[in-house]
């Protein structure tokens, strides 16, 4: 749990989407069976979601799974270039405020009669400022459902938007930042950002300062949510609903004008090799340092994303043997990815007492060195196969996972196939090809390294 979470903090303040630790935890439509191989029982399970693509009335392209035992609709929705990194460079974060806002309700319905009326129906609305993307999430049992999309098209036509509500949002803001830029996680964040992208999108941060949260007025939030108008929309829906009722409840919750986007994609980032360069320090007395590794990788739409995933899980498992199970060096250690729609970076994060850092930080390099040169076993292969293969089923639950992680296959480009096939295509990764990954991404002489606290020198001392 505990690594779960560092892990997770981390993705959310870097920005991005990591495979490595994948949010699959799906719906309801599977078919399992099982086997045993080398006397081992393992359980061979194949996914099988009737996954259509449709197109709205008003143009919203959407994935439908009609599945009618399941007792709940759930839909999740992109504004692609909707994100962060298209906010106003000298409004960064009025996405992330607008989110909030929005949540107060509309000149119909205030946040009081929001909540009631969520919470009397066991239902959610909520939106989320993501790095390239702004989102939508709706869920609600199927009865419900008509209702809820209403509302959603209340909250997006009819926001309260005023001065009165933005100023309790901004109060709160202001009592967090302190706090937020004291953590080592927004310090190394921060750090890793300017760094690994200058003045690129990518680089900003969200209220970093109390004048960035300051600046943000009504009306910016009235341009934002008008901006998101300018958008391709795309959206998934999971639940027992038609096809066609889908598209006209997407057209209602979507109450904005359906046109291919006018507004650009920011430019392609590759960051930059760390070749021969010393760490990058935040000097602070704590009792623990936390290091983070960077290297180069690939963006959310990449074709050594498959495989890339599984060489992430078993460089774990190794950096997890020899850092803390042979040498206690730490206690958490991750290896993952963090892919944009337009970059993306390969990461080592660990904790470990300050006067250990460099010894630590010498072992990972030593394995990560080692997967470079001579790549991976075949248990290893084999192991990490079936882990990949058992985390995507075992998390099919819900209508509301389903279609998050169906909407982030398709996010990364994936065909509405390839849920029901991703099983079969782990199968032909070889040992081949996992080696060629390793020679093309695994590169430690090449990392960047941030700490943060106060480590011992070199030498141990």
């Amino acid at each position: 749990m505990i690594q779960n979470l560092v892990l997770f903090i981390f993705i959310l303040l870097f920005g991005g989407c990591s495979d490595d630790k994948p949010l699959e935890k799906q719906g309801s439509s599977f078919a399992s069976t099982q086997d045993s191989e080398d006397n081992k029982a393992h359980t061979k399970s194949t996914i099988n979601l009737n996954v259509k693509k449709h197109v709205s009335p008003k143009g919203i392209v959407f994935w439908h799974v009609n599945d009618p035992k399941a007792p709940v609709v759930s839909v999740v929705l992109s504004f692609k270039q909707g994100g962060v990194a298209y906010d106003p460079a000298s409004h960064v974060g009025v996405g992330d405020i607008l989110a909030r806002m929005l949540l107060k309700g509309s000149h119909k319905r205030n946040e009081k009669q929001l909540r009631e009326f969520l919470d009397d129906r066991g239902a959610s609305i909520a939106f989320a400022a993501g790095l390239d993307t702004y989102e939508m999430f709706v869920t609600a049992l199927a009865e419900d459902f008509p209702d809820l999309v209403l509302v959603a098209e209340d909250l997006l036509k009819n926001p309260r938007l005023g001065a009165d509500d933005l100023a309790i949002i901004k109060e709160r803001e202001l009592a967090q930042i302190a706090m937020k830029r004291a953590s080592s996680q927004y310090q190394l964040g921060k750090l890793i950002r300017k760094t690994l992208y200058a003045d690129h999108p990518y680089g900003r941060l969200v209220f970093d300062t109390p004048e960035d949260i300051h600046r943000i007025t009504s009306q910016d939030l009235v341009e934002k949510l008008h901006s998101l108008s300018q958008t391709n929309v795309v959206a998934t829906i999971v639940g027992n609903l038609s096809a066609e009722k889908a598209g006209e409840y997407l057209d209602r919750m979507v109450p904005f004008a359906h046109k291919r986007s006018s507004v650009s994609a920011c430019d392609a980032w590759v960051i930059p090799e760390a070749v021969g360069s010393d760490p990058y320090i935040i000097p602070e007395e704590v009792p623990q340092c936390t290091v983070v590794g960077v290297m180069p990788g690939i963006p959310l739409k990449h074709k050594d994303a498959l495989g890339l995933q599984i060489l992430m899980g078993i460089l774990e498992k190794r950096l997890w043997k020899e850092v803390r199970e042979r040498r206690g060096l730490a206690y958490v250690v991750n290896a993952y990815t963090v892919r944009q729609e337009k970059s993306g970076n390969i990461r080592v994060l660990f904790s470990t007492a300050n006067h250990q850092v460099y010894e630590a930080l010498q072992v990972v390099k030593d394995v990560l060195h080692q997967v470079h040169t001579q790549g991976i076993t075949p248990d290893e292969l084999l192991e990490g196969v079936r882990r990949a293969q058992d985390s995507h089923v075992m998390g099919f639950t819900t209508t509301y996972d389903t279609a998050r992680v169906l909407h982030g296959y398709r996010l990364q480009g994936k065909s509405k196939s390839y849920v029901n096939h991703r099983h079969d295509k782990l199968e032909t990764l070889d040992l081949g090809t996992l080696q060629e990954l390793s020679k093309k991404y695994i590169h430690p002489d090449r990392m960047h390294v941030f700490i943060h606290g106060s480590p011992g020198t070199k030498t141990g001392e």
